[in-house]
C-alpha cells in the first residue's frame, strides 16, 4: 500500500507536467460542470487522461406526521473524484487509477424527530460526519478488454449490485445487500479488496470479488487513512452474474444475480433461551460465517435509456437469518424521464418497498412479552415489516444542477404496527 501511495504521488507530478499539449476531447463538455471548462484547462486535462470533479448532494427532510416531534433536518455530502487514464498519461495501456474522498455532515431526521425506522429517510447520512477515503484503486483491462482486474481500497457497491441513488429514502438508494450484511461495507466506507471481471460478450459480465473484513474501517478516526488499524476478522467473498440485453430501439435491460460469504464469526440474534439479544440472560452462541444472496433487475419499457422513457426496477436482498436483525429488503418502482414534453430532461420517480425484520427476532420479542404480566410497562415492541413509499420529481436545471422535491410515507416504521410517518423533503445536486 505504501508503494501504491508513492505511485499516486508520482502520477500527480506527471499530471502537472503534462498540461502543455491541447487537443480536442471527444467526450468532454464544460456544461457538465458548474465551474465550466476553466478557460480550456479542464479540457486539456481530460485529453491527457485526467478527469477531476467535485459533486455536492444535500438532503432536506421534515416530518409532517409521525414521531415525537415535528422537526426539519438537513444532511449533505461532498464527493471529490479524480480518475486518471494511465494509457494517456504514461502509455500504460488499459490501466486506470481512481481516487475518491467523501465528506458527510448533518443530522438525520429519524433521530431528531424521534421516528425510528429500519431504513433512514436521508440516504446520504451515515458513518459519521467525517471525510473518508472511499476509493484508492488501480484497474487493469486485459485480453482486448474481455477481462479486468481492480485492487486497492474499494467499496463493493461500485461493482456488485450497483444501483443509482435516485431516491432520498435509503431503501431505494445504492446497494441494498450492504445494509444488511455485516461484512459488506458500503460507500463511503472502503476496505482492501480485489475484483476480477470477465466479459465474454457485450451482454454478459461475470464478477468475483474478495474484500478484507475489518470493523476498524467504521471508526471515525479511520477517515482518510490508507492503512486500516487493527486485525481483520475475515474476508467477504462475492460473486455476481450480470446480463445486459438489448431488445432494439434502445430498450436495454440490466439484470444481476449474486451471492456473498463472510468468513467472520458473529453472535446469534437471539440467546440460547430464545429471548432477544438485549434481554437474554444466557450467553449467545456464535455462528462461524455469514451468507446471503440478491437479485436485481432494470428494464427500459418506453423510449431509450440515454433519453426519454419509462424504466422499471426490482430489487431483492436476503441476508443470514441467524445473525441479521434486518434480513430482507425488497423494492420496486420506476423512473419516467421526459414525462412533460416541455421538460425533456426532468424525471419522475416512484418506489415502494418492504423491509423485513428477521422472523427469529420477531418470535423472540413475542416470547419475551408473553412472559410478562398483562399490562406490564416492560413490554417491548414486536417488529415485523416496514413499508416505505417515495414519490419524487427531479427538475434538471442544467447538466450540472438539479433539484428534487420528495414525499415519503412509511407504514409500520421500525417494523412496528401503527407507527407511521409522512415526510416531505428535497434533494439538491451540484457538480463543480
Amino acid at each position: 500500500m505504501q508503494r501504491m501511495a508513492g505511485a499516486a504521488l508520482s502520477l500527480g507530478f506527471l499530471v502537472v507536467a503534462s498540461y502543455s499539449t491541447t487537443t480536442h476531447a471527444q467526450n468532454f463538455s464544460e456544461n457538465n460542470y458548474l465551474t465550466g471548462g476553466w478557460d480550456g484547462l479542464r479540457e486539456q486535462w481530460y485529453d491527457k487522461g485526467v478527469d477531476v470533479s467535485v459533486k455536492y448532494m444535500g438532503d432536506f427532510a421534515h416530518n409532517i406526521t409521525g414521531g415525537k416531534r415535528q422537526v426539519s433536518s438537513y444532511t449533505d455530502q461532498i464527493r471529490f473524484g479524480a480518475y486518471l487514464d494511465l494509457g494517456k498519461l504514461m502509455s500504460w495501456k488499459g490501466a486506470t487509477f481512481r481516487l475518491e474522498i467523501v465528506d458527510r455532515n448533518g443530522d438525520q431526521l429519524n433521530q431528531q424527530a424521534g421516528l425510528p425506522t429500519l431504513m433512514q429517510f436521508q440516504a446520504i447520512h451515515g458513518n459519521g460526519s467525517v471525510a473518508r477515503l472511499t476509493q484508492f484503486s488501480l484497474e487493469q483491462n486485459l485480453f482486448d478488454d474481455h477481462m479486468s482486474i481492480k485492487l486497492g481500497r474499494l467499496y463493493a457497491t461500485a461493482d456488485f449490485f450497483s444501483f443509482p441513488c435516485a431516491f432520498e429514502n435509503l431503501s431505494f438508494c445504492g446497494a441494498l445487500p450492504g445494509y444488511i450484511s455485516n461484512g459488506w461495507y458500503s460507500n463511503p466506507l472502503s476496505n482492501y479488496g480485489a475484483v476480477a471481471v470477465f466479459k465474454p460478450a457485450s451482454e454478459w459480465r461475470f464478477k468475483y470479488g474478495v474484500y478484507d473484513v475489518n470493523p476498524q474501517n467504521r471508526r471515525r478516526d479511520q477517515g482518510l487513512s490508507l492503512i486500516t488499524r487493527g486485525k481483520s476478522t475475515g474476508k467477504e467473498t462475492l460473486g455476481e452474474v450480470e446480463y445486459m440485453p438489448h431488445f432494439g430501439d434502445g430498450l436495454d435491460g440490466d439484470y444481476r444475480a449474486g451471492a456473498f460469504h463472510n468468513s467472520s464469526s458473529y453472535f446469534y440474534v437471539v440467546g440460547a433461551d430464545g429471548l432477544p439479544a438485549d434481554y437474554t440472560l444466557l450467553p449467545r452462541p456464535r455462528v462461524g460465517s455469514e451468507n446471503g444472496y440478491y437479485f436485481r433487475g432494470e428494464q427500459q419499457l418506453v423510449g431509450r435509456a440515454d433519453a426519454n422513457g419509462l424504466r422499471v426496477f426490482f430489487n431483492y436482498s436476503h441476508s443470514d437469518a441467524d445473525i441479521s436483525t434486518l434480513d430482507q429488503l425488497v423494492s420496486a418502482g420506476f423512473w419516467w424521464t421526459g414525462l412533460l414534453p416541455s421538460r425533456p430532461s426532468d424525471r419522475l420517480g416512484v418506489a415502494i418497498g418492504r423491509n423485513h425484520v428477521n422472523g427469529k427476532v420477531t418470535a423472540a420479542q413475542r416470547q419475551y412479552d408473553a412472559a410478562l404480566p398483562a399490562g406490564s410497562s416492560l413490554h417491548i415492541p414486536v417488529q415485523g415489516n416496514e413499508y416505505p413509499i417515495e414519490l419524487n420529481y427531479t427538475f434538471q436545471i442544467s447538466q450540472a444542477a438539479s433539484f428534487m422535491p420528495v414525499m415519503q410515507y412509511v407504514r409500520n416504521a421500525n417494523g412496528v404496527g401503527g407507527q407511521n410517518g409522512l415526510v416531505l423533503g428535497a434533494r439538491v445536486t451540484l457538480v463543480f
